[in-house]
């Protein structure tokens, strides 16, 4: 059964388990953990095996993927500018995967300026930022330990909320 609970493990930085979840066609989790852990080589099979998706917003970061994985930073970024240049696209977990892209292509400005949409979007998962390895160059700066913050705020007002309206009653949760 297809679920999103390959992106759960991904942004918990349980890399194995998210590849063995992955059930997307193309298999963008599997993509991004096998690069987050630096195994290219496999990450690079996984791209020859893919067959075009018939998702065109994610053709153009997965031209990106191919690009970084084969050496081609330059067609990567023009991959990458094509799909920002997109005002269209709004998925906050997208942002959050593209800017991993841009990091993997060595563009920390534009990576964080992706994440500050991820966030400004809603998504407000702290491990997300916390754990993934391909966001270690940013954790110095000042930018992104702010939003790290702002992130940590909005999770925990999210929980505080949850247990409020009673949400594991609400699950038939114990």
């Amino acid at each position: 059964m297809r679920t999103s609970v390959a992106h759960t493990f991904f942004v918990n930085a349980e890399f194995d388990r998210a590849i063995e979840e992955d059930r997307d066609d193309p298999p963008f989790v599997t993509l991004h953990a096998l690069l987050s852990t630096g195994r290219r080589d496999e990450a690079h099979a996984v791209c020859q095996r893919m067959k075009e998706s018939g998702l065109t917003h994610l053709r153009p970061e997965l031209s990106a993927v191919r690009a970084v994985i084969d050496g081609r930073h330059a067609d990567g970024a023009a991959a990458m500018q094509g799909a920002l240049s997109r005002r269209s696209f709004k998925d906050p977990e997208g942002f959050f995967y593209w800017a991993l892209t841009l990091m993997l292509l060595g563009d920390r400005p534009a990576a964080l300026d992706l994440l500050q949409r991820a966030v400004a979007g809603g998504l407000n998962c702290p491990r997300a930022f916390e754990l993934n390895p391909l966001l270690d160059p940013l954790r110095g700066h000042t930018a992104f330990s702010d939003m790290l913050t702002r992130v940590r705020a909005a999770h925990d007002e999210a929980a505080t909320a949850f247990h409020a309206a009673g949400g594991r009653r609400l699950l038939g949760l114990p």
